[in-house]
Parts: structure tokens; C-alpha cells; sequence
């Protein structure tokens, strides 16, 4: 949590430190906006020059307050102004290099007519930079140099969504300074939205959580979306308008479809589930603002996206009154995280109706904060999983443990034992350096009538522990029965075996009896050395048999078979 709260304030302090770039004093300091502005729609698909658009003079309509406000995705849009008024605007700048500047960055394409005093018309065609900068500008821009004559001036636009925009002219030193300002935040600010994609891909590369999956698409199309819709796609790929305008929209629908499918999967929402409606409906919206992206209807895509938007409002109402056994405070990231995005969405939108420093400032803190708060969810679930995770890895290892050890000797048991002989013969292969070790306590049934079985089960640790400390590192011993014990004997050859067990039958009859009168205790030994072709089963009857052959024979004695 704290390192969530640093980073928000990290977030917070960036946008005040980017704030000067996109501040409208910032912005319109030592400009001028050019008035007067008339406006057409013509539905042709080229360009054709300014007669054209002189062809239409009646029909021009006044641009209120300034601004204009057109549906301009498939048409040309041809704005007028006065020339005079441009002269005017430049004159005002004295011998300073101006520039003119479209204020908008959907305009995919712009020309411009500038009369000229020599007579006839000055042809800029899509001026996005100026040919003395290295700076890339999404912004249309327009260098004024022989600006003359009468008449008008005339501008012809395409667009990548509807706009509206500022005709302004700028003084060029202030306006490339004011550009980089603005071009570093924007860097910032993608380069984040670009490195919570990342993020979220790499959890999901280690945890495999498709919770992180589902959230990594998200992200990843919101990127998409707002690389489109800010023009910064068309800008540098060149794509055609309407492609740009389809990976838009077709990106904030496939965001829409991701959130349902998060809040399903990170909120359990089952069929009888009262949220469980709104998730069908929100992913239905999405499908359907894709599919109205893919075939151009920007009306219907603009109101999908309102819907969509109240959908938004209404999982975080829902997600907040209901109750989930996950914790209110990882329902309050996901509501946060909810509003942030409609919030950065709505103020995104009304950024291109009017260009605003709250607007601007609010669209990137809601679109910043939207996987900010989304992460802190995540990460306390993911958390709590790997600490089950390794939890239960520490427990397996424990468990493991239990399952191949005696737990009163700590020896191995049977299975295991017989397991470890099975890969012991597969090393040996041709070799008879491998011998197998039965050894059972004579009459140990007669120690327990007369000491009890407590002391019979001390006894059986205290002959554990010999066994241990009389056999060589590489030996295995194991608990093979209730008081019989088993040996691997790797490199086990007839004399060493039998030295070994003689060692470990003499140590127990000594050091048992000075445990007390009546307590001395001996041992029947049955040796088994490997021969080619044996198996677990067959090394282990030999052995046996030949412990029954000492049994028979008196007991406290060592017996072997498999030597030819």
C-alpha cells in the first residue's frame, strides 16, 4: 500500500511539474487568434484547388465565437477567413517569423491557400512541419511568409473524428518552445500507459493469472485507443482516416469487452448473480461499438460510447453495494479505478470540443490512475497467492518428508527404501557391486511383554541409531517392518558386507546390554548380493530368505545368498 501511495504521488507530482505545457496561458501566450472564420462541407473525396471552394463561396456559414464544430470523417472541410485579417494578425508580430497553427490533433491532412501579393494563390499541402524544423508536429502549421493581395484565405481539412479546433497565429521561436513542452509530457505520459501494458503482461508471465491477461488486453487497448484518437497514429504510419478512426473506437470497444470480462473473473459473478446482467450488457456494447467502428457510423459509435460510459458508472455501483468475501477495500480500488477511466474518457472528449488545461490535465490523471488502482487490486490478490504458494511449497517439502521416512527412527520406510533399490540396481547394470540388508530383532515380541511397548519403542529408535552410525555414508538404511530394518549397501562386496554386519550385530548386543538386566537385545542378519538380471522383488526375496536361514539356525547371526 505504501508503495501504491508513492507512486500515486509520483503521478501527482508529475502533473504538476508538466502542467506549464498545457496550460491555456501557456498555450496561447504570444498568439493571436485569427476571426472571421466561415466554414463549408463539401462531400468530395479530393482535393481540387481553391476554385472549388470560390465555386461555393455563397454557401460558407459563419464559425461561431471562433470555433468550428463540423462531422468531417468521409467530407472536406473548407474554411475561409479574410486575408486582410491575416495580414493584420501579422503585421502586429513586426519582423518576426509567424506561423499559422490548426489547433487539433484528429486533423489527419490540411492545405492551405494563401493569397499571394504577386496574384493567384500560395499552396502549403498538408503543412504538419515546418520544412526548417526537425521537430515532429502533429498540429497543422503553416509558415505566413508572402502573404498579400485580397480576398481569402482558404484552409481544406480531413479529419480522423469529428472536431473542432482554434485557427491561431504564433510567433515560430514561441510556438516550437511551447511544442516541446508539450511533446515531452505527452512522451511521459504514453510511456507510462505504455509501461503498465508491459507490467501487467510480465505478472501474468510468471504468476499465469488470466487475471492479468484480461487486464494486460485492457491496457493494452486503451494505448491503442488514445495513440489513434489523438492523431499521433495516422501522424506517423500514414494510415488512411477511416483505418485510424476504426482502430479507435474498435480499441475503446475491446477495453469495454476486457473490464466486463475483469469484473467477472476478479469478482466471481455467477448467473444468479445480480451484477451478472450488467456484465452481458456492457460486453454487448463493446462488441457493438466495434462493429459500428468497423463500418463507419460515427453517430451511433458516439452514443455506444456514452452508453458504455454509464455502464462504467453502474459496475461501480454495483461492485460497491454488493458484498464480496474478497474485502471492501479491493471493491474500492475497482470502483476508483472505474471512475477514473470515465473521468478520463469524458474530459478526453470534451478536450477536442475545447481544448482546456483542466481537460487536458484531468483526461491523462484519470487515464493514469485507471491501472494505477487496478494494479493495486491485482497485487494484493497476487500476493496473497504467492504467500499461499510458498506456503504450501514449505509444507510440501515437510510433507514430501513425512511421506518417505519411519516417523519414530526418522529412517526411511519400506517404499521408499524399496524405490532407492530399484534405481540403485538400474546404476549398476552388470555389476555385482550391490548388496540389500534384512535385519530383525530376535524374540523382540518376548522384550515387549516384559518391558512394555513404550520401552519397546525406545529400544527400536536406539537400534535405529546404531544401525545409522555403524553403516558407511553412501548406505541406505531404512525402517522396513515393526522391528525389522533394511540396508542398501552400494559397492557391497562379500567381504565388506559381512564386515558391516557383523560390525552392527556386535555393536547392538554390547551397547544394548548396558541399557540394564534383561534388556540386552541381538539381531538376525540376511545378506543378498546383486546378480545380473535381478529386480527389487528378487534381490529382497534372497535377502529374506536368507535372514529366515539365520533365524532357523539360532538367531544373533549373519546369513547371505547370491554369490555363485
Amino acid at each position: 500500500m505504501r508503495k501504491a501511495l508513492l507512486l500515486f504521488s509520483s503521478i501527482f507530482f508529475l502533473s504538476i511539474f508538466i502542467s506549464p505545457a498545457f496550460s491555456d496561458e501557456e498555450k496561447f501566450m504570444d498568439s493571436t487568434e485569427i476571426d472571421g472564420l466561415e466554414f463549408l462541407v463539401l462531400p468530395y473525396r479530393d482535393r481540387r484547388g481553391v476554385e472549388m471552394a470560390e465555386r461555393y463561396g455563397a454557401d460558407f456559414h459563419p464559425a461561431a465565437s471562433g470555433r468550428i464544430y463540423p462531422l468531417n470523417l468521409d467530407k472536406l472541410l473548407w474554411i475561409r477567413f479574410p486575408a486582410s485579417r491575416l495580414k493584420a494578425v501579422m503585421d502586429s508580430f513586426g519582423d518576426q517569423d509567424t506561423i499559422l497553427v490548426l489547433d487539433n490533433e484528429q486533423i489527419a491532412w490540411a492545405d492551405c491557400f494563401l493569397p499571394s501579393a504577386s496574384g493567384g494563390y500560395g499552396h502549403l499541402v498538408s503543412g504538419l512541419a515546418l520544412p526548417d524544423r526537425s521537430l515532429p508536429l502533429r498540429r497543422p502549421i503553416f509558415p505566413l511568409k508572402d502573404v498579400g493581395g485580397e480576398g481569402y484565405a482558404y484552409l481544406c481539412i480531413r479529419a480522423i473524428t469529428p472536431i473542432a479546433f482554434t485557427l491561431a497565429v504564433f510567433e515560430e521561436d514561441v510556438f516550437h518552445h511551447r511544442a516541446i513542452w508539450r511533446l515531452t509530457g505527452y512522451m511521459a505520459f504514453y510511456s507510462f500507459m505504455a509501461a503498465w501494458a508491459m507490467t501487467y503482461f510480465f505478472f501474468y508471465a510468471i504468476t499465469k493469472d488470466r487475471h492479468y491477461l484480461i487486464t494486460f488486453v485492457r491496457q493494452l487497448a486503451a494505448c491503442i485507443f488514445l495513440f489513434a484518437f489523438k492523431g499521433y497514429m495516422q501522424f506517423y504510419s500514414g494510415l488512411h482516416p477511416r483505418v485510424v478512426y476504426t482502430l479507435a473506437w474498435s480499441a475503446l470497444g475491446l477495453h469495454c469487452v476486457m473490464a466486463s470480462l475483469f469484473c467477472r473473473e476478479q469478482l466471481h459473478m455467477d448467473a444468479q448473480h445480480q451484477g451478472s446482467w450488467l456484465v452481458l450488457f456492457h460486453i454487448t456494447v463493446g462488441v457493438l461499438m466495434m462493429l459500428s467502428s468497423i463500418m463507419i457510423y460515427p453517430t451511433l459509435t458516439f452514443i455506444l460510447t456514452g452508453v458504455a460510459l454509464a455502464a462504467y458508472v453502474l459496475f461501480s455501483m454495483t461492485v460497491g453495494i454488493s458484498k464480496y468475501r474478497r474485502g471492501y477495500h479491493r471493491i474500492a480500488f475497482f470502483m476508483l479505478s472505474c471512475l477514473s477511466f470515465v473521468v478520463g474518457l469524458i474530459c478526453l472528449t470534451l478536450n477536442v470540443i475545447r481544448a482546456t488545461a483542466w481537460s487536458e490535465h484531468l483526461f491523462m490523471i484519470g487515464f493514469l490512475l485507471d491501472p494505477l488502482l487496478l494494479a493495486c487490486m491485482l497485487i494484493q490478490g497476487s500476493r496473497e497467492r504467492i504467500e499461499s504458494y510458498f506456503y504450501m511449497g514449505k509444507n510440501a517439502v515437510r510433507y514430501d518428508k513425512i511421506s518417505r521416512r519411519d516417523d519414530a527412527t526418522g529412517l526411511y520406510n519400506k517404499a521408499h527404501i524399496l524405490h532407492l533399490l530399484g534405481e540403485e540396481i538400474q546404476a549398476t547394470q552388470n555389476t555385482d557391486d550391490l548388496a540389500f540388508m534384512l535385519l530383525d530383532v530376535d524374540n523382540f515380541k518376548n522384550f515387549n511383554e516384559v518391558w512394555g511397548y513404550p520401552e519397546g519403542d525406545k529400544m527400536i529408535v536406539f537400534l535405529a541409531n546404531i544401525i545409522r552410525q555403524c553403516l558407511r555414508v553412501n548406505d541406505v538404511a531404512s525402517r522396513y517392518g515393526g522391528e525389522e530394518f533394511g540396508a542398501i549397501l552400494p559397492g557391497g562386496t562379500l567381504p565388506t558386507s559381512i564386515l558391516l554386519a557383523e560390525r552392527i550385530r556386535k555393536t547392538i548386543e554390547r551397547e544394548s546390554a548396558l541399557q540394564g538386566d534383561g534388556r540386552r537385545t541381538t539381531l538376525s542378519i540376511g545378506l543378498a548380493f546383486f546378480i545380473p538380471g535381478d529386480t527389487p522383488a528378487t534381490l529382497v526375496r534372497r535377502a529374506d530368505d536368507a535372514l529366515l536361514r539365520a533365524r532357523a539356525n539360532g538367531g544373533n547371526r549373519t546369513e547371505f545368498d547370491g554369490i555363485t
